[in-house]
């Protein structure tokens, strides 16, 4: 199980809910395009619902004429012994914005 996203136009404020044996890279970019990547070490079965996930805050930076865009995947195990995978693309329009 993995993820990565780019964010353009916009900053990583945080990275919450974090369980044991995640990793995370971010590459806070100075030209407001930060990208963030990472993973888990266990099997992705462990997780019954998307709330064990790790939420990632992002935040448009009004100081840039740069439209926000927030682009990414999720890469999920597709049979149990986790040697399939399958990549899901994900856009802005697609998360949930508070």
């Amino acid at each position: 199980m993995g993820y990565d996203a780019s964010i353009r136009g916009g900053t990583i404020l945080s990275v919450d809910n974090m369980n044991v044996d995640w990793d995370f890279n971010i590459d806070s970019d100075l030209s407001w395009n930060p990208k963030i990547s990472g993973g888990c070490h266990h099997g992705a079965s462990s997780f019954f619902s998307t709330v064990d996930l790790p939420r990632l805050t992002v935040s448009p930076d009004r100081e840039t004429n740069m439209s926000f865009l927030v682009e990414g995947s999720i890469l999920v195990a597709t049979n149990s012994d986790f040697e399939g995978t399958r990549k899901i693309p994900f856009k802005s329009s697609e998360l949930r914005q508070k």
